[in-house]
């Protein structure tokens, strides 16, 4: 028997599962209960009163996460507080009231939602180091030049020079996760159900699809992310591999830790990116413009050599609008409009 369908509104308020799907849902918790829902109209209401309630109290993560030892006294505290309706008979009509008992229940709902966010913080969503799912990729680009590459998804990574860049051939798992060892620009294509996690020394750079620069050399005093378009969220680990601070950083502002102060924090970029999605419109937008100032344009906003025979295409000029496009599209199209071919191998970027 299905053990939902007696369910009161304190049963919904108290049941964990129900709890997770409603403060901290994933795809398979969707899929579950909205089916549930669909089954078993009756209980359509009731459901929804219970998840009112939840959502009306706006649960916040900790600002410093509690520990496990400090979770377990509060709720053992609270429990303790609920006067069991047995050991009570004066008040018996008190304790049977839907109120009292939703109010009781709640009291435990908060304590979960720290669970829930410390779980989720620390561990479900931030494992404490790459997992890769697929054989790796072991990229270090040691010459003068930054270097590009194509991931498995779509996505583009411009590599600086003196830099790493470690990730699987595919990503098939939950996430697609890789490591950086000093500066990359990142063009993340758009994917909700598998998040894009970039690891670095002590920062987790979390996307669904955007773009961004994350740098992070050994031996540098600070480590910044900066982002372009779209919204990531930086995370500060400690030496235990914990998260104990975050930032979401929208497009035109940086996130930057410092080894002195051990400090993650947040401002806006003195000027306002190339990439932006306001000033990539206006810079981005051609009207029989000469190749020449169109790959000056893409170099100086990329940071990255485009190999092309100047005496060739001296005459070529574009007409397009490229400001929504990654670069490799850019350089499809471009290619497209004068009737030349491009190349991506080894790193570099070719129109030929």
């Amino acid at each position: 028997m299905d053990k939902y369908e007696d369910y009161t509104i304190e049963d919904f308020l108290s049941d964990e599962p129900f709890m997770t799907w409603v403060l901290t849902p994933d795809p398979a918790q969707e899929k579950f209960w909205n089916n549930w829902l669909t089954e078993h109209p009756e209980k359509q209401a009731l459901a929804s009163r219970a998840k009112n309630i939840l959502l009306s109290l706006h649960p916040l993560p900790a600002a410093t996460p509690l520990s496990a030892d400090e979770l377990a006294v509060i709720v053992h505290n609270i429990r303790q507080n609920i006067i069991p309706a047995k050991q009570k008979p004066l008040i018996i009509s008190l304790i049977s009231s839907t109120w009292f008992r939703v109010a009781a229940v709640l009291l435990i709902v908060l304590s979960f939602t720290f669970i829930i966010f410390k779980n989720k913080n620390t561990q479900s969503l931030l494992p404490a180091a790459v997992q890769y799912t697929s054989a790796v990729v072991n990229y270090v680009n040691r010459d003068q030049q930054a270097k590009f590459i194509k991931l498995s998804d779509g996505s583009l990574v411009i590599l600086k020079p003196n830099s790493s860049l470690s990730y699987p051939q595919r990503f098939t798992g939950a996430r697609r996760e890789v490591k950086l060892v000093g500066e990359a620009f990142f063009e993340v294509h758009k994917n909700p159900q598998q998040p894009f996690l970039v690891y670095t020394h002590n920062m987790i750079t979390r996307v669904l699809g955007t773009s961004f620069t994350v740098r992070a050399f050994p031996g540098e005093a600070k480590f910044k992310v900066i982002v372009n378009t779209g919204r990531v969220e930086v995370y500060e680990r400690n030496k235990q591999d914990l998260t104990v601070s975050s930032v979401v950083l929208i497009p035109n502002q940086q996130a930057t830790f410092t080894r002195k102060q051990s400090h993650l924090f947040k401002d806006t970029v003195t000027v306002p990116l190339m990439l932006s999605q306001k000033i990539a419109t206006r810079v981005f937008s051609f009207n029989n413009a000469p190749l020449a100032d169109i790959i000056g344009k893409l170099e100086e906003a990329y940071h990255v050599h485009i190999n092309y025979d100047q005496a060739k295409f001296s005459g070529a000029t574009v007409t397009a609008s490229l400001s929504r496009l990654p670069l490799d599209e850019k350089i499809k199209m471009i290619c497209k409009a004068i009737g030349a071919q491009c190349d991506f191998d080894n790193g570099t970027i070719t129109i030929k």
